[in-house]
């Protein structure tokens, strides 16, 4: 009996993607922050250096994204999320045998690599691809597997250890779903024959390079506007405590919060996804930090619950929206066939963006400007962005813009 799935080859791409999403949650912060606390105390870590062995590990990860992202344009996607679902799987076992400091950060590394990094990557890169008429939609339904995992798998990991009378129960367990679960489902989705397309394909007059997308006038620009919300929110969220502190939030109330930030980020993802099969993903360039924008402003001319809601739902839209333009505007602007190599470049620069991100925050706060000069400050970033580069981009067809440059 023909799979239902292939009669919409955008829709196993999109469920491969979903799929692949979720399963990146083992490598993300939120899980490796919550199921990290036992690993810690057990190593006998203060948490400076817990960090600093941690933001190191995604320092490299990220770094090394600028070349490892362009094993998706030229290897099958499945044979490739074969080999990050191992290395990911081998962070989790490395991780839980670890006895020494040296161990402890080549684990965390693999699980940065492979899960925030590589599986990350091939989600969205795999939907991008195939998604064709329906690629925003693709894209929007893929990247809600990363919203499902942080939303249940820190609760599934509180009750794995719960049960089981030792902290490496969770993440041998983590291991084994990802061989034993994830990897069979991944291969067992249908995709479109030619996962790897051939130079030329998608709209690219050529495969791109890496030296020349750093001095790609259209690269460039863009860089700003889809960076924007990722540097912003790791900022704010990682000084959430600053935040509530200085603005007499409780801690239910910041929670409450989040669940709404959550809330936000999914509609955004639903609402990009419809957005840009519509109008295209550049249309969306001048409006998709506004709400953001208004988050940040609310914060400061606000007060009361009327800012929480503001600030939290304008950041959730915006990072939902940020999450489908992720995939798609790659796509529009330098084709499909190279865009392994592009999104994987993109994913590393805004990897060392974020990591610097709250120690910045962290100087203005130390400065004495307090929690609204880091949101004056952000707020300029978004405003200036949009006005320079979202609005003219938006406005400006997407051919007059390769045509002006072609050949750079």
């Amino acid at each position: 009996m023909r799979n239902p799935l292939e009669c919409r080859p955008w829709v196993g791409a999109a469920a491969f993607g979903l799929v692949a999403a979720y399963g990146s949650g083992f490598g993300q912060t939120f899980f490796i922050g919550f199921a990290g606390a036992p690993l810690q105390a057990h190593h006998g870590l203060s948490d400076g250096l817990f960090g600093l062995i941690y933001g190191l590990a995604t320092l490299a990860s990220g770094l090394l994204m600028a070349w490892a992202g362009g094993l998706a344009d030229r290897i099958p996607a499945k044979p490739l999320a074969t080999g990050v679902l191992v290395v990911l799987a081998g962070g989790c076992a490395m991780v839980s045998l670890s006895g020494g400091l040296v161990t402890l950060a080549l684990g965390f590394f693999l699980l940065r690599f492979g899960g925030q990094g590589m599986l990350g990557h091939v989600a969205v890169v795999v939907a991008t691809r195939a998604g064709g008429a329906h690629r925003g939609r693709a894209v929007s339904f893929a990247t809600l597997g990363f919203p499902a995992a942080e939303a249940s798998l820190p609760l599934a990991a509180s009750m794995v250890l719960l049960v089981l009378p030792w902290w490496q129960g969770v993440w041998w367990l983590g291991a084994v779903l990802l061989l034993g679960v994830f990897l069979p489902l991944l291969l067992w989705l249908p995709l479109p024959r030619e996962t790897v397309p051939r130079p030329g394909s998608g709209g690219a007059p050529a495969l791109w390079r890496r030296r020349e997308l750093l001095v790609h006038p259209l690269f460039l620009r863009l860089l700003p506007l889809i960076c924007a919300p990722p540097i912003i929110i790791t900022a704010l969220f990682f000084h959430a405590g600053a935040v509530a502190r200085e603005l007499g939030w409780t801690q239910l109330q910041l929670g409450t919060g989040l669940s709404i930030f959550a809330a936000g980020q999914v509609s955004g993802m639903l609402l990009g996804g419809r957005l840009a099969d519509r109008f295209g993903g550049f249309r969306l360039l001048g409006v998709f930090l506004l709400p953001m924008l208004a988050g940040l402003a609310a914060l400061v001319l606000l007060d009361g619950a009327g800012a929480r809601w503001v600030y939290f739902v304008g950041l959730g839209l915006s990072g939902g929206l940020n999450a489908v333009l992720a995939g798609v505007i790659w796509a529009e602007a330098f084709g499909t066939a190279s865009l392994g190599t592009v999104r994987g470049l993109y994913a590393s620069i805004m990897v060392v963006c974020t990591a610097a991100a709250p120690v910045v925050a962290g100087l203005v706060l130390d400065a004495g400007w307090g929690i609204p000069g880091v949101v004056m400050l952000f707020a300029a970033y978004v405003l200036i962005a949009t006005l320079l580069f979202g609005w003219p981009l938006s406005l400006r067809p997407l051919r007059a813009q390769r045509q002006q440059h072609r050949g750079t």
